[in-house]
């Protein structure tokens, strides 16, 4: 049977914020590492669907920046605790994933359309900053 390692954790042992490495995967030449950002604790409470797809959005254009090719995902976790941050292996990487989530509070993103986002109007943008501006107040 294959197992999920998301699975495997104990949700009760995890308190947000917090970033830790999920899952880790050496090829030799290369790594890749999966960071779990949780940023509330989980079964006490979790982002509203508009809230959670803006902070996608702005942290995903902020990521991109701090991070560069190194960045390979983004992703929110079905729970709408937090997000999973894939990247190959690079330096300070603390330090960075906290600056980037610092950095998408003021981040410019384009204004959702139907052209752009899949569902446009599912936005909360000033919910995204209001969250991420109380996690990074945790974090640091």
């Amino acid at each position: 049977m294959t197992t999920i390692e998301s699975f495997e954790v104990d949700h009760t042992e995890l308190k947000a914020p917090r970033i830790r490495i999920a899952k880790q995967i050496d090829k030799g030449s290369f790594e890749v590492i999966k960071y779990d950002l949780r940023f509330v604790t989980p079964n006490t409470t979790y982002f509203d669907d508009k809230t959670m797809h803006s902070m996608e959005h702005l942290l995903a254009v902020s990521f991109k920046k701090e991070f560069g090719d190194d960045m390979i995902d983004l992703s929110p976790m079905g729970c709408k605790t937090g997000f999973y941050f894939t990247a190959f292996r690079c330096t300070e990487i603390y330090e960075r994933i906290k600056k980037a989530i610092i950095s998408a509070i003021d981040i410019e993103i384009p204004v959702p359309t139907e052209k752009n986002c899949g569902s446009y109007l599912l936005h909360n943008v000033e919910g995204a900053r209001c969250a991420l501006r109380a996690i990074a107040k945790q974090l640091l």
